[in-house]
């Protein structure tokens, strides 16, 4: 065998064994980047090899979780039998790994996170938390910590070291918590519905020290119970007497049903007990919570107004696009979004109160800032993908208007 050809068959076994070893696709947080289920059951089976042959690699265990518990999320979850699926087979790879690296900072915020939060295993985030202590992907889910044992300082703090050190916060994120804290009124209560919305507003408010009378809290959250209470006792409001196995029974066993039906009358209970203080919600929430609520909801912009009278929103709708808000991610986008990052979720929250006041300076003859709020949405439509729905959409609109 001639060098050449050695030399050859050599650097074709070092390649093939290098791409033997690559390492998949990382599974990136479901928050930031949502895939389809056949992508994470796929990427599943790719981190599954790598856990069998070394289960003590700690990375691979944590995609492997990952990937497992986002086939459920990007699927049809939240129904009882993808419930219970779901949690035995997270269950089954968190024992596993409670052998295999008991030490590990993956095993101990995944212990933590598969628990559902159950303060049982506070000793589990925490020890994650001290072994990295500027990890950046964990200060969510110690943000969620904090507010569940009512460790509001710890919680500002973390906020704020968030804001100051995570150069990777973009700035239609921080656009959109200021345009969600400047356009409520004074000692208001912020209903988030989920991370996209929670994360901003806190960013906003404790990273810049924004608006410190507002009141944030995140519903998702609102049927754990130290959650919960947490939060009443931070609102000063008394006790609510009821819990899920109350309303378990009460919805003949239908997990889901009963979940839904807990948040809503929790939410209830602080509407019922807060007094004065203004109370918005999310524009973007479960359809429960939406009906349940719907009749006393009045879009104002960034949020809905709860309000048990009706009044004009319209008027605060304007105000806010029209004198408040920073708007040059809305007016003007330079990339088109075609990937499923969280910006064109945040930025597609923008479309329905501007399509509120489209409808009305068309109504009221004002033209020219029609046009402006046209623009508006034609440019999110065209950035999510959907310019020719919303050319459809507004073309409906303007022939039901001029034959009225």
């Amino acid at each position: 065998m001639s060098m050449k050809i050695l030399f050859l068959a050599i650097s074709l076994l070092i390649t093939i064994n290098i791409v033997a070893q690559q390492r998949p696709q990382k599974v990136l947080s479901f928050v930031d980047v949502t895939w389809k289920s056949k992508d994470y059951q796929k990427l599943e089976k790719e981190w599954k090899v790598f856990v069998d042959k070394d289960n003590t690699d700690a990375n691979a265990w944590e995609n492997y979780y990952n990937a497992a518990m986002y086939k459920y999320r990007a699927s049809a979850y939240y129904r009882d039998s993808v419930i219970l699926g779901s949690l035995k087979e997270m269950q089954a790879i968190i024992d596993q790994m409670a052998k295999a690296i008991p030490e590990s900072f993956e095993y101990n915020r995944l212990v933590y996170r598969n628990s559902n939060m159950d303060l049982k295993y506070a000793k589990n985030i925490e020890k994650a938390h001290n072994l990295r202590p500027n990890n950046i992907d964990l200060y969510p889910i110690m943000l969620t910590y904090y507010g569940t044992i009512g460790a509001k300082k710890k919680l500002k703090e973390l906020f704020k070291k968030w804001y100051d050190t995570d150069p990777s916060i973009e700035l239609y994120k921080l656009s959109y918590g200021y345009n969600t804290l400047v356009g409520v009124e004074k000692n208001a209560i912020i209903l988030a519905s989920g991370d996209n919305q929670y994360y901003p507003v806190g960013l906003v408010q404790y990273g810049k020290g924004f608006r410190p009378d507002v009141s944030i809290m995140a519903i998702s959250m609102f049927w754990n119970d130290d959650y919960y209470n947490s939060t009443l006792k931070e609102l000063g409001i008394s006790e609510f007497d009821k819990n899920y196995k109350y309303y378990y029974k009460l919805n003949k066993k239908a997990a889901w049903k009963a979940q839904n039906q807990l948040v809503n009358e929790r939410i209830k209970h602080i509407i019922d007990n807060i007094g004065d203080r203004p109370i918005y919600f999310p524009l973007r929430m479960s359809n429960s919570t939406r009906s349940y609520f719907d009749d006393s909801l009045y879009m104002i912009g960034t949020l809905n107004k709860y309000s048990s009278e009706t009044f004009d929103n319209i008027a605060i709708l304007r105000k806010n696009f029209e004198q408040k808000y920073l708007l040059d991610e809305v007016k003007v986008s330079l990339k088109q979004n075609n990937d499923n990052s969280s910006k064109p979720r945040i930025l597609s929250l923008y479309i329905m109160p501007l399509v509120e006041l489209y409808k009305h300076y068309l109504s009221s003859g004002e033209l020219a800032k029609a046009d402006n709020a046209k623009r508006s949405i034609m440019n999110l439509a065209t950035n999510l993908g959907r310019k020719q729905k919303y050319i459809e959409y507004l073309n409906e609109i303007e022939d039901k208007l001029s034959n009225q």
